[in-house]
């Protein structure tokens, strides 16, 4: 499994893809074009194309809390080996005290 802790580029990305070596959280920030092309590649690696609508879930974090993205991460995957939640706006995540 790849690093936990360490920054990685588009390039990192690209390789941990090549050599099935994923980490479980993927936090993408920075320019738009790089950052959409990671965004691309994890999509394409971990969910296939026929059900991918029943394993990708894409929030937005000024409409979402986290309680909402836990059960949306805890969701079993359907015909599929994983489940992929992207979250948009993450800073922009509204920390309630239910959300502690």
């Amino acid at each position: 499994m790849a690093s936990r802790t360490r920054e990685v580029n588009l390039f990192d990305i690209l390789q941990q893809i090549d050599q099935r070596d994923y980490a479980r959280v993927y936090l993408l920030t920075g320019e738009s074009f790089q950052r959409d092309e990671a965004l691309k590649a994890l999509l394409d690696a971990f969910t296939d194309e026929a059900t991918r609508a029943f394993n990708l879930d894409i929030l937005d974090g000024e409409e979402v809390g986290l309680d909402e993205i836990s059960r949306r991460v805890g969701t079993f995957p359907m015909m599929g080996d994983c489940r992929v939640v992207v979250v948009h706006r993450a800073d922009s995540l509204h920390l309630g005290a239910k959300d502690f």
